[in-house]
């Protein structure tokens, strides 16, 4: 009982260590306590405590234009008409929107017109802009429209559906890009926790 309750002690005495230099870190404590380039240190921790916080509210902001119902097939809108590419202007940034317009009138701006390379690419390469293609409205309806594939005026799939699943997967899974982002950070908070390490045994926590 001596024993166990000696080895708690040692274990919160332990974090309590850790804690303190990871704050003398993160808020760039003198140079003889956090050593030389306190400055960048204190940097290094702070991105990677915000990327770690901040990435899951991110990733979901990002993947909500891609929600909603995928309908079956057969619930598949299909239209003809004219592949246009336009920029528009937002405060200060330039945006590039793709839409297709039928020939009652009736135009389907697209989802993430980068997104979809293949189709501005044969846009560019062959100057056509007839194209026949079949998809959905994102966020059941209240979203823009999604091609599942797009087909040339001369029968070429321009855009097929194994692409746009893919992609439609990937910008929906926001589970998987916060995680394959903490993958990326992960080199990072090893350096950042090595510099921890080196303060703690420096203030002797």
């Amino acid at each position: 009982m001596r024993s166990s309750f000696c080895e708690g002690t040692k274990i919160l005495e332990s974090l309590q260590g850790w804690n303190k230099a990871f704050w003398a870190v993160l808020s760039a404590g003198s140079p003889t306590v956090v050593g030389q380039d306190h400055k960048w240190k204190q940097l290094l921790l702070s991105l990677c405590v915000t990327c770690t916080l901040c990435m899951p509210f991110l990733t979901f902001y990002w993947s909500l234009p891609y929600q909603g119902r995928i309908p079956s097939d057969e619930h598949l809108l299909k239209v003809k008409g004219s592949l246009l590419y336009e920029s528009t202007t937002k405060g200060v940034n330039h945006e590039l929107v793709a839409r297709i317009v039928d020939e009652q009138g009736h135009s389907f701006v697209l989802q993430d017109a980068l997104g979809v390379e293949q189709l501005r690419d044969w846009e560019r390469q062959t100057g056509l802009t007839s194209v026949f293609a079949e998809g959905f409205f994102l966020r059941d309806g209240a979203g823009l429209f999604w091609p599942t594939h797009v087909i040339s005026s001369d029968g070429k799939a321009v855009v097929t559906r194994e692409e746009q699943k893919k992609k439609l997967e990937k910008s929906r899974s926001y589970i998987k890009q916060t995680l394959f982002t903490y993958l990326f950070i992960a080199p990072f908070w090893l350096m950042s926790l090595n510099h921890i390490r080196k303060v703690k045994r420096m203030i002797g926590a």
